[in-house]
């Protein structure tokens, strides 16, 4: 936990931040994948990493780069999807738009 953007609380909070995957349908949605957004501030720190329980290899990611990472296993791993949405920070990013023209699953 630190002092960062929280996108629900609309500001700077002391918080944690998650990125998350998830599948809906007409009857429902239900996660399929999640990873803890990990500033610098703690990847840069292993043993406060170690004592929370975390990897040597976990490294400091960017949210669109973990999301990219999650839909792309969710393909890899054969999970039908038709569409690829995520909320207004991440429609900001280029790179999480140009990912997904022109892709298939």
């Amino acid at each position: 936990m630190q002092r960062q953007c929280s996108g629900t609380a609309r500001r700077t909070e002391n918080c944690q931040v998650g990125v998350f995957l998830a599948d809906a349908t007409s009857r429902g949605r239900t996660p399929i994948d999640r990873r803890l957004y990990l500033p610098s501030s703690w990847t840069d720190d292993r043993e406060r990493c170690r004592r929370a329980g975390i990897d040597d290899e976990v490294t400091v990611a960017t949210k669109v780069a973990m999301a990219k990472a999650m839909v792309r296993r969710a393909t890899a791993e054969k999970i039908p999807f038709r569409w690829v949405t995520a909320d207004a920070a991440y429609g900001f990013s280029k790179r999480w738009c140009l990912a997904w023209e022109n892709c298939s699953p």
